[in-house]
């Protein structure tokens, strides 16, 4: 394993100058909209809108994927495709949080014979014994996972998203759930077609939960234009120190730069910041934990040669780049997720979207560990 130096790296990220200033918009702050909710009334299973939005056991057939095993993995690392860094504490200048070591903790391919299983999409860390992923096709998929192997168990159960209060979930702006993000009880969730971001409380009120319209997200370049349905939202994360939901979108700038920024009650982006991304590199996913952020991107020069990149970084440092490519087993890289593992290390779970083409691509689930011998302090654990 090839470890380096601390080092400060120059960012190639920047605030967009050239669009509509929305400064001073009210940012959508995320303990609001949590406390907002925290009054509401669950509606019971015999009251629900929408008979779908029941849950039902999933039973899941967990298989190793083939290609991707610790030794092969290894193989990966051995090629320096993962690199290390640490961070130092600014006013010291001692190194205060270090990646040891990334170790492949599993990896499998799943699948169920229930027809609306597939289509993962955003994914959450809820605890130790389960994670929480959205569908293309407006479903929620709770998998279980057993503490004390921290792997999973080959239960689930599945649902339909349920609707607002005038909205049935059957509606078909259900059917583009993207993003996904968690935070104490409360989950946010980011639709691509329409563009706008919703809140469930899904930890009191589980399948039942009905959305609360929080925006719709605007194009960041002039109120002249307009988000194609397929340049929205592509990945959410919650910024923990500005208490704030930070939404990644599909859409390009005119110079090919990738666009994100924390949302406002308007549905702006303020700041809007720029990325120079290559025009193979799609950020689909991305997940916080404290000061820890992860970022997934998908890699593509097609579709027989698609890759991803996973960075994870405090604040502006980039502590880990892993990038996983053939001969590993690939599929289409949609979302990422911060959890623990049952040693307490931090445990990033990746997930692929089969894009209901079972035949041809498969639901993929990794958990990769991060290994240190100390930590950042934290503000954000997952926990249902």
């Amino acid at each position: 394993m090839r470890k380096s130096l601390t080092i400060t790296l120059m960012s190639l990220i920047g605030v967009c100058a050239c669009t509509e200033s929305h400064q001073t918009d009210t940012p959508l702050r995320v303990t609001e909209t949590i406390q907002s909710l925290a009054g509401s009334v669950c509606p019971s299973q015999d009251m629900a809108m929408d008979s779908a939005s029941q849950s039902a056991p999933l039973a899941l057939s967990i298989e190793s994927a083939p290609t991707l095993n610790p030794e092969s993995w290894q193989a990966a690392v051995d090629l320096a495709h993962v690199q290390l860094r640490g961070v130092s504490d600014p006013q010291t200048g001692a190194e205060s949080y270090r990646i040891e070591d990334v170790k492949l903790a599993g990896a499998w391919q799943l699948s169920a014979s229930h027809p609306e299983f597939g289509g993962l999409s955003g994914l959450a860390a809820l605890d130790s014994s389960q994670l929480l992923a959205v569908t293309d096709q407006g479903g929620w998929v709770w998998i279980e996972l057993d503490p004390a192997t921290g792997i999973p168990n080959g239960q689930g159960r599945y649902s339909k998203i349920q609707g607002r209060k005038t909205e049935s979930s059957s509606s078909g702006s259900y059917h583009s759930a993207e993003a996904l993000a968690y935070h104490r009880g409360v989950a946010f969730v980011g639709f691509e077609q329409d563009h706008r971001v919703e809140a469930f409380r899904i930890r009191e009120c589980d399948s039942q939960a009905e959305a609360l319209q929080l925006t719709k997200v605007h194009s960041p370049f002039g109120s002249k234009t307009t988000l194609h349905p397929d340049q929205g939202i592509q990945a959410l994360h919650i910024d923990h120190t500005q208490d704030g939901l930070v939404a990644a979108l599909q859409a390009r700038d005119a110079n090919g730069y990738a666009v994100s920024g924390h949302l406002t009650k308007s549905g702006f982006l303020a700041p809007i910041i720029l990325e120079n991304e290559s025009p193979d590199s799609v950020l689909t996913g991305s997940d916080t934990v404290g000061v820890i952020t992860a970022e997934l991107r998908r890699l593509s020069q097609s579709d027989s040669e698609m890759g991803a990149k996973i960075t994870v970084k405090v604040g502006s440092i980039q502590l880990v780049d892993i990038t996983l490519e053939a001969p590993l087993l690939m599929g289409n890289f949609q979302a990422i997720a911060i959890g623990r593992s049952p040693e307490q290390a931090y445990r990033l779970w990746v997930v692929s979207d089969d894009e209901f083409k079972r035949s041809e691509q498969h639901t993929l689930l990794y958990a990769i560990d991060l290994i240190s011998t100390n930590a950042p302090k934290e503000t954000g654990q997952p926990q249902a």
